[in-house]
């Protein structure tokens, strides 16, 4: 007696055909005409009536608790998932709270920790850590760039970025984790989570920061990478003197390895001395030199 068994299935590996055969020559023979037969009926099925196919979702998968308020409440954590590279599979984000309840009706609860998933494994395969995310605050409500990915470091992976504190002046500063090829893992990177908001271009793979302090008052930077380090290569600094009542602008430029002052003037009669475009704060393809 021999025995043999034929089995058909999709991308969802739950929903399966398996039809076993356990017979002589003969009966083999009878059997495989009869796979064509049935992967025709299973061609035939209507949509309705065919194999769901998995939809995998990538942002954030759990509903955000509904309020009024312009933070989000996090008091329940967050649940995300994305694609880091195309021939790897999705990685999830569990997201733990630190819970502090409200205050005056504002959500305090915070991120205390990220824990990381791989593909469908339900066993956890990295906790993040390097941040301090006991000095986070909640994050803004209404948008999920709070927690995103990026390939910040233009190596074809993309990274994490998680928002830690921000304010009506447009700063933002955030933790980041850079994927790491080799091990596998995510890792803290100190020197860019230590940049102000970023953006990045591609084409000259660069990435700029904008910090500001006051109106008009802002340091703008540009920086190239040395393997995975942030390397400053550009910088526009407008400050205002008191005593003469004027903006100061001062640029720098890297050459030789040192920065050097390539443009050093003042304003007159309260205008900006210094004159960075607005495409400075747009991302990829959107950014024009």
């Amino acid at each position: 007696m021999e025995g043999w068994c034929v089995s058909v299935h999709g991308p969802n590996r739950k929903r399966r055909f398996a039809i076993g055969f356990y017979a002589g020559c003969q009966s083999a023979v009878l059997s495989i005409a009869a796979v064509p037969v049935l992967a025709g009926q299973l061609a035939q099925l209507k949509p309705e009536e065919a194999t769901p196919q998995a939809q995998h979702r990538i942002g954030r998968l759990d509903k955000p608790l509904d309020t009024d308020s312009v933070m989000e409440d996090l008091s329940e954590g967050a649940t995300f998932r994305f694609e880091i590279a195309p021939k790897l599979p999705l990685f999830t984000f569990k997201l733990i709270p630190d819970v502090q309840g409200d205050q005056n009706g504002v959500p305090q609860s915070t991120v205390l920790g990220i824990e990381v998933y791989k593909g469908d494994s339900a066993q956890k395969m990295q906790s993040l850590d390097g941040c301090n995310f006991s000095e986070s605050e909640p994050p803004p409500r209404g948008t999920s760039e709070w927690f995103h990915t990026d390939d910040i470091n233009f190596d074809g992976y993309q990274d994490l970025y998680l928002l830690t504190d921000w304010g009506a002046t447009g700063n933002r500063h955030g933790c980041i984790w850079l994927y790491n090829p080799a091990t596998e893992k995510f890792e803290y990177s100190t020197a860019l989570s230590a940049l102000s908001g970023y953006w990045l271009d591609p084409a000259s793979r660069t990435i700029r920061t904008f910090e500001r302090v006051g109106f008009d008052i802002y340091t703008a930077n540009k920086y190239k990478f040395d393997g995975n380090q942030p390397v400053l290569i550009w910088s526009e600094n407008q400050d205002w003197d008191a005593e003469r009542k004027q903006f100061h602008c001062v640029v720098q430029e890297r050459r030789n390895r040192v920065m050097v002052t390539t443009r050093d003037v003042w304003g007159s009669d309260g205008e900006t001395a210094c004159q960075l475009p607005m495409n400075w704060f747009r991302n990829g393809d959107e950014y024009k030199e």
